[in-house]
């Protein structure tokens, strides 16, 4: 009974905010293609929408990286 005196630790849940936008989806692109122009523009479509992905990953590690650390850091 040595942890009868003791008081009740209180835990404290600590979350990262990662912004709703970078969560959403990134469409896939939607481009008619009866010619060949409308098919070098379907791959340009879908270049842009790889970079905005990569970009919503990219912005998402660094916001959990700098959780990690603020967590590290209060260990």
């Amino acid at each position: 009974m040595l942890l009868c005196g003791c008081e009740p630790q209180t835990v404290n849940l600590v979350t990262p905010r990662i912004p709703s936008e970078l969560l959403e989806p990134v469409p896939v692109p939607d481009r008619q293609t009866d010619t060949l122009r409308d098919i070098g523009l379907l791959i340009v479509d879908y270049d842009e929408a790889l970079g905005e992905a990569n970009s919503k990953i990219e912005a998402t590690a660094e916001i959990m990286r700098r959780f990690s650390e603020k967590v590290e850091g209060l260990e």
